[in-house]
């Protein structure tokens, strides 16, 4: 994002810096640069949008460095003289982002996290258990390539409920092989039955395998998730209305 830019280049990329950092609460390092001309401006074209940071916080989420890149985008072109960005159409982005463990377990236990996390609901001889599960949650790396993840969860199956508390190794993502569940234990006093594990564990691999994923108006697909030095490196891309960020 180094070297000389035009006039529109500028302006799109400064008033994009500024939407930006309105919706962060803190930020180390960000740079913004767009590819366009005052005829593809007017008609509402940008080539292309690349953002870079360091050390973005919103509600309770950090990311240690995040780098997106968009294609060419249909930019709505009054929005640009009301000084923010809106979009006529879809944006295609890939995304690169960098995570600490602390940044994980913050996130993990963040409100804006926590009110999004899904209920399963689970088939188990033929009765339907809902599972929620509660904070805190933790996460290692113990090694590269894996993630441990533990917390607690509620079980509720017709009018009875229960808690226990769970410790779950996912194998990360390859360019040979897919995310993967590698073990799943719960506390011994709080032992699952057999046939709710292996239903709960047919679920988690099922939304494991899945090509994409859609969150709020967003299709988001994971191209790489890798762990070192106790560090997530995550790439993915995504087609959403918004501007592609946190």
């Amino acid at each position: 994002m180094s070297g000389k830019s035009r006039p529109e280049d500028q302006a799109v990329s400064n008033i994009i810096k500024q939407t930006i950092l309105r919706q962060l609460d803190s930020v180390r390092q960000i740079g913004v640069a767009t590819k366009t001309n005052l005829l593809n401006l007017f008609q509402g074209r940008s080539n292309s949008i690349s953002v870079k940071g360091r050390g973005l916080t919103k509600e309770g989420i950090r990311i240690q460095e995040l780098e997106i890149t968009t294609d060419q985008i249909a930019i709505d072109p009054l929005s640009i003289f009301l000084g923010k960005i809106g979009f006529n159409e879809p944006v295609n982005s890939r995304t690169h982002l960098v995570l600490t463990e602390a940044d994980l377990i913050q996130a993990l236990n963040s409100k804006i996290i926590l009110e999004k996390l899904p209920h399963l609901h689970l088939e188990v001889n033929r009765k339907l258990v809902t599972v929620e599960l509660c904070p805190p949650f933790s996460i290692r790396l113990p090694s590269d390539n894996k993630i441990r993840f533990s917390g607690g969860a509620k079980l509720q199956e017709s009018q009875q409920v229960r808690q226990v508390s769970f410790s779950v190794v996912i194998r990360a993502r390859t360019e040979t092989q897919p995310i993967s569940l590698e073990t799943f234990s719960c506390l011994p006093e709080q032992g699952l039955s057999l046939p709710f594990t292996i239903a709960l564990l047919q679920r988690l691999n099922a939304i494991a395998e899945q090509p994409y994923f859609q969150l709020e108006g967003t299709i988001l697909k994971v191209c790489s998730l890798k762990i070192k030095d106790r560090t997530v490196l995550l790439d993915i891309e995504t087609q959403t209305q918004e501007i592609p960020f946190l």
